[in-house]
């Protein structure tokens, strides 16, 4: 007999980049990554597109860049170190922060008045287990390996139905314990004057104007 849980399998395998298509289409959208260094270099235009869309709404959440669990978290990726963790952690911020200031002065008005209500960022003290994104009907979930692991893709799988919504439930409750506490709320986080990509390669992928013509397209 086949379980009800197998059925809401949709697809396994290997992870790859995650689908636009998928990412735009979603009226609610929750994005849970570690930090997401790449995924913000491929996706900015496509996230600006969303933030600036009073139609949808939009949950980010990380790691926080002063979570004290940021050692372990480190220790997940063979070649980072804590301060390139945290560097690469407060990289999600500040492209996080430049698209929000950019819909606040370049959107719509109606995007204006509802980017508080739309879209929400926080950032958690927990080693994650797994990452990826919960739509309206489906989840896509990578998962960390225990231990050293190469890098690259990891393994991966769509769902839908029950497995669906305990990946969303398990996001709505980390931000609810956000919630509680302001400091979580990486809109609000200052980032150091001091602080330079230690990866070097944030800054050159994603400019304040590739942003504005997202939003003004």
């Amino acid at each position: 007999m086949t379980s009800k849980i197998s059925t809401d399998i949709v697809a396994g395998g290997m992870s790859t980049n995650m689908d636009p298509t998928f990412l735009e289409a979603q009226n609610d959208l929750v994005i849970f990554l570690k930090e997401g260094y790449s995924f913000w270099g491929a996706n900015a235009e496509l996230i600006a597109r969303r933030f600036a869309n009073p139609q949808k709404t939009t949950t980010v959440v990380i790691v926080h860049p002063d979570s004290g669990s940021m050692p372990q978290v480190a220790e997940m990726d063979r070649l980072k170190t804590q301060a390139i963790q945290r560097s690469d952690c407060i990289e999600t911020v500040r492209i996080l922060q430049t698209i929000r200031d950019v819909v606040r002065q370049q959107g719509s008005a109606e995007a204006k008045d509802s980017f508080d209500d739309c879209v929400t960022f926080v950032g958690h003290h927990y080693v994650p287990s797994w990452n990826g994104c919960v739509g309206d009907t489906q989840a896509v979930a990578n998962f960390y390996d225990t231990g050293p692991a190469p890098r690259g893709s990891m393994p991966s799988m769509t769902v839908e139905g029950a497995l669906r919504d305990r990946f969303h439930q398990n996001c709505k409750d980390i931000v609810a314990a956000c919630k509680m506490d302001p400091a979580t709320n990486l809109f609000d986080f200052h980032i150091p004057a001091d602080h330079t990509d230690l990866r070097a390669e944030r800054t050159r992928e994603i400019g304040r104007s590739l942003i504005e013509r997202a939003v003004l397209g």
